[in-house]
């Protein structure tokens, strides 16, 4: 979001070299974000859905592509509707929405039937400043 938003305020700067410069960083940021993002979905769904692992990172990669497949049509309509600045500030609104959606729509624990072992896990979570997911190599039969 910090990048879009930084991308299209930068497109408004008098210095070219800057402006160049500037983008080439802030598209840089942007890949960092989004190579963050694809990581997190895979790690968090190979422990929450392992028994549907290779389902749930086929819905992932299909899902990423039809968002980049889109984006492109929803982008250039947003160009046409508003001008340069509207694409990156529209894109920008709807990560915002997202995120405010997830946080609201995602359950607050994996385990929900309250046993002792979710609570213990949610307080060791809460009280420390990392957190490690172990992921087991699969077994052979």
């Amino acid at each position: 979001m910090v990048s879009l938003a930084g991308i299209a305020l930068s497109l408004r700067l008098e210095s070219k070299e800057f402006m160049v410069v500037l983008l080439i960083l802030l598209r840089i940021l942007q890949g960092f974000g989004s190579c963050a993002i694809q990581v997190t979905c895979y790690a968090v769904s190979g422990q929450l859905y392992s028994e549907h692992q290779a389902r749930v990172i086929g819905f992932i990669e299909g899902s990423c592509m039809l968002g980049m497949t889109i984006s492109s049509i929803v982008g250039a309509s947003l160009y046409q509707a508003g001008g340069i600045d509207l694409p990156y500030f529209g894109f920008a609104a709807l990560f915002c929405i997202t995120a405010m959606l997830t946080n609201q729509l995602a359950p607050q624990s994996v385990d929900g039937d309250g046993d002792q072992e979710s609570e213990e896990l949610e307080d060791d979570i809460s009280s420390s400043d990392q957190i490690r997911i172990d992921c087991k190599p699969p077994t052979t039969s």
